[in-house]
């Protein structure tokens, strides 16, 4: 398991619990909302730590219960996800003009 995917799984838990939007989220943690898409989605290759600790605030809980599984499924879900890839997808080819 990438600590990206738990991170971003954490999030969306913790948001949806608080009955928020990623943009509301976004905005009420500081934080630039494609930033935050890109937390909660994995594709945010690389976190500071202080990142992490400006997330936990937010859901008002120390940075060691943030990074706490809440139970074995968590986890689980986690495996089964793997880190999105950073930068834009690719567009498909055009079809060659006749």
């Amino acid at each position: 398991m990438v600590l990206t995917v738990f991170i971003g799984n954490r999030s969306k838990q913790l948001r949806l619990q608080k009955g928020l939007t990623q943009e509301q989220f976004a905005e009420y943690a500081g934080f630039n909302y494609k930033f935050y898409q890109n937390i909660e989605s994995a594709r945010q290759k690389y976190m500071r730590i202080d990142t992490v600790e400006r997330l936990a605030q937010a859901f008002e809980m120390p940075i060691w219960e943030f990074l706490t599984p809440p139970d074995e499924n968590f986890l689980k879900s986690c495996k089964k996800r793997k880190a999105g890839k950073s930068g834009r997808p690719k567009l498909a080819s055009k079809p060659p003009k006749e």
